[in-house]
């Protein structure tokens, strides 16, 4: 070690020489990108603002609320189709699971993923959901969510974008 055998109290970061500014922001797969509108209630603000600016950035249209009340009240003023609910499936109020129910009696198709920091011992207590609906547990990496999410929109079934592979 060049400090005479000694740790240094200060770690290494080593990062990848960038060669080229489009490699800053790599394009991600064609078959997470969307244009359907999504609605997303997390009470978690850093976590919800993260998820809508990651959706936002694919290309889809995301109504957000903090809570499964601001959920309801969107979802009824919404002027266009609502694709996709992903909700937390605990909230102050309301649970994802109560959400989801409710806004399946006018809506009895709705895709639904739920989200959440329990174990799935945990959440099996609320019961089970009709399809179509899926869990995914925190923490998840934005693009194992994006890929649940655009799996979900797609009735579950792994596509890609027109003219591109189907990722597996």
């Amino acid at each position: 070690m060049p400090d005479g055998g000694q740790r240094s109290a200060r770690p290494a970061c080593l990062v990848p020489a960038m060669t080229d500014a489009s490699q800053t922001n790599p394009p991600a797969p064609a078959s997470i990108w969307g244009h359907e509108t999504i609605l997303l209630a997390e009470d978690e603000e850093v976590v919800r603002l993260m998820l809508v600016e990651a959706l936002t950035l694919q290309g889809y249209t995301v109504l957000d609320a903090r809570c499964g009340s601001d959920a309801l009240a969107l979802a009824e003023k919404a002027a266009q189709p609502i694709d996709l609910l992903v909700t937390d499936m605990t909230m102050p109020g309301m649970t994802g699971w109560d959400l989801a129910r409710d806004l399946r009696t006018t809506r009895p198709a709705l895709p639904v993923l739920f989200t959440s920091g329990h174990n799935g011992h945990e959440t099996a207590r609320w019961g089970k959901m009709d399809p179509p609906a899926e869990h995914l547990f925190k923490p998840f990496s934005l693009e194992a969510f994006l890929s649940k999410t655009r799996q979900m929109l797609d009735g579950g079934k792994k596509t890609a974008a027109p003219g591109q592979p189907v990722v597996p």
